[in-house]
């Protein structure tokens, strides 16, 4: 029997165990240290005062005790959040002179006579000593947090056990319904589909790693997933988030200082309205291979939906890591399905072996000999040059708008009125300030005061300017459109009433006169494009008509965009007259002309490229 099994036996035995209180916490105490492979730990005891005390002596190595005082006033600082959640933790003291890399202090609370937990376990832990996840430690330690209430009670008044038998027929449901599947995908839809049921989540998503990043496989109740969304690669930041730094991530957190970098998964929690947001790394064979993230909209997670999450998800990876390898290969049985053809080809039925050699022949022959007009893809948006931005005046409120977002509108039109009450109001005392100023100044002018009638003069000008700029104001208050043209930007339902300050944008306004169309071309392609070149445009809103355009110019510097690397803008005119259900930002793909080329170029010099990369010298 294994060293874990007789430690595991001995604690089950101390539950209804007779031993004296001394003996049962030197037993219990010890045993929970060999459990999570502590260096020291020491029980403490709740006074009547409030204070915590240690109760009875410690467990650990003899180098490691002189470290004892840390650990209780660690255990004295965790005290009050291992009540409320059951366990908490925070870095320990540097103890490098001791060996340990990454010491961490852990309390776990414990119930002796029911109510609140009045004792609690401290150990001091080195995350960085074993192979075995930071939270099996919490989750081994939890589930033996109802022994002593067990001893001292005679029944069961700590925590809940994750076992239960609703619990564990949840999760023996979940098990066999991914076990039932023989698809990787079907397995990964099944799998967050019960998640989000079962645990009553907004919505459960899985992602797996595929190379150097982590792609989405599977979100609950969705049934096609668009890669390119904002959305989805927010979700692939989650992902990467917690596997990079293999960590269980849980907003709300219950140890904001435990070092965890979080930031992707509160941006992503803020952007969704989240609640609450766990995501659970899967490890198999002692690497991460996924993620598992689910989201909850109302409420939180409860410590025994944590603790049967991390039961489900661990005993369902080995299964999903034989699905993704068996479908991976999918080169091996296409393989197979060839030389079975090929052994009916070549059996008695000999004009099926002619038809197909011939069938290859004349593929190879065209494909050799023949050519095709290469076409580059590029991605491609409407824009026009005839652009207005309107912007707030001067700081104030927005009176009264007399446009929606959509609306045609007329040149010198009344888009906006700004609020002007507080500008009649300022114009009055700028007045008053000019007349009393100037009544001033000839006061000095006539008792022959002329320093004070200079100064006098100068605070004339002064609020005659400031006397200027408000009316200047009250003249642009009114905020109109610069030519006939139709708002692209800016509501009636946002901006009314809205508090602007100074330059804060308000409208867009834009022409259908002079549209022309801007393409992404990627680095690779644009040696094969030339000005003047033909093209097709085919918009999203009428996929089915093809648009023909001609390329005017060609950007020579290159932008650097995400995902896609270093892209050239390519600017193209229309051929024909514009379509009036054109409108600047509308998007969708052109494929430009950029000659004949031989079919066995086409097909194949994007392997060749690859190949010539990554093998020259």
């Amino acid at each position: 029997m294994s060293d874990g099994h007789k430690v595991l036996e001995t604690l089950n035995s101390l539950r209804f165990s007779r031993l004296p209180a001394d003996e049962f916490w030197d037993a219990y105490l010890s045993n929970a240290c060999r459990l999570c492979h502590a260096v020291l730990g020491v029980v403490m005891i709740q006074e009547e005062e409030g204070g915590w005390r240690r109760h009875g002596p410690a467990c650990g190595q003899g180098e490691h005790t002189k470290y004892l005082a840390n650990l209780l006033r660690h255990g004295e600082a965790l005290a009050e959040r291992a009540r409320a959640n059951g366990f908490a933790y925070e870095p320990a003291m540097p103890l490098d002179s001791a060996g340990l890399r990454k010491p961490v202090a852990l309390a776990v609370g414990l119930i002796t006579s029911g109510g609140d937990p009045d004792a609690m376990l401290v150990f001091l832990l080195d995350r960085a000593a074993r192979n075995v996840h930071f939270n099996e430690y919490i989750v081994r330690l939890r589930l033996i947090a109802d022994i002593p209430a067990c001893h001292f009670s005679g029944e069961q008044t700590a925590i809940t056990p994750v076992h239960s038998e609703s619990h564990s027929l949840a999760a023996m449901k979940i098990l066999t319904l991914i076990l039932q599947q023989r698809k990787f995908v079907l397995a990964c839809v099944t799998l967050v589909n019960e998640l989000a049921s079962r645990f009553t989540c907004s919505q459960v998503s899985i992602g797996w790693k595929k190379g150097p990043y982590v792609s989405v496989v599977a979100v609950s109740h969705v049934e096609r997933i668009e890669r390119t969304s904002s959305v989805i690669q927010a979700l692939e930041s989650v992902f990467e988030e917690s596997m990079d730094q293999d960590a269980e991530i849980l907003l709300p957190c219950s140890d904001p200082d435990d070092g965890t970098i979080m930031a992707m998964h509160r941006k992503y929690a803020h952007d969704k309205h989240d609640s609450a947001l766990l995501s659970l790394p899967l490890r198999y064979r002692g690497d991460g291979v996924g993620v598992v993230t689910c989201e909850k909209s109302e409420g939180t997670f409860r410590d025994e939906e944590l603790l049967l999450l991390r039961l489900v998800t661990s005993q369902v990876t080995p299964w999903l890591c034989n699905l993704y390898e068996h479908d991976r290969w999918i080169g091996s049985r296409l393989a197979l399905a060839i030389k079975k053809n090929l052994s009916r080809s070549l059996g008695a039925e000999y004009t099926w072996t002619k038809l197909s050699a011939l069938l290859l022949s004349l593929s190879l022959i065209y494909i050799f000999f023949f050519s095709w007009v290469y076409k580059v893809d590029a991605m491609a948006i409407l824009a026009t040059d005839r652009l207005a931005f309107l912007s707030a005046p001067f700081d104030g409120y927005i009176r009264d708008v007399a446009v929606h977002t959509g609306d045609t509108v007329a040149k010198d039109e009344i888009l906006l009125h700004m609020d002007k009450e507080e500008l009649y109001l300022k114009e009055s005392e700028a007045a008053a300030d000019v007349l009393r100023f100037t009544r001033e100044s000839e006061k000095a002018r006539a008792v022959g005061a002329f320093a004070d009638m200079r100064v006098a003069d100068a605070r004339v000008k002064q609020a005659q300017a400031r006397l200027s700029r408000i009316r200047y104001y009250l003249n642009r208050a009114d905020v109109k459109s610069p030519f006939d043209g139709f708002v692209i930007q800016g509501d009636k339902k946002q901006l009314l009433g809205a508090p602007v300050s100074k330059g804060d944008l308000l409208f867009k306004v834009a022409q259908l006169g002079d549209l022309y169309v801007s393409m992404k071309v990627s680095e690779r392609d644009i040696d094969a494009i030339r000005e003047g070149a033909k093209a097709e445009l085919v918009l999203l809103s009428r996929p089915g008509e093809r648009i023909p355009i001609r390329v005017d110019r060609i950007v020579p510097m290159a932008e650097v965009e995400e995902n896609r690397g270093n892209m050239f803008t390519v600017r193209a005119s229309f051929v024909g007259n514009p379509k009036p259900w054109w409108r600047p930002g509308m998007s969708g793909e052109a494929k430009i002309v950029a000659g004949e080329r031989p079919v066995f170029w086409i097909l194949s010099h994007r392997a060749v490229e690859y190949l010539r990369m990554h093998f020259w010298w």
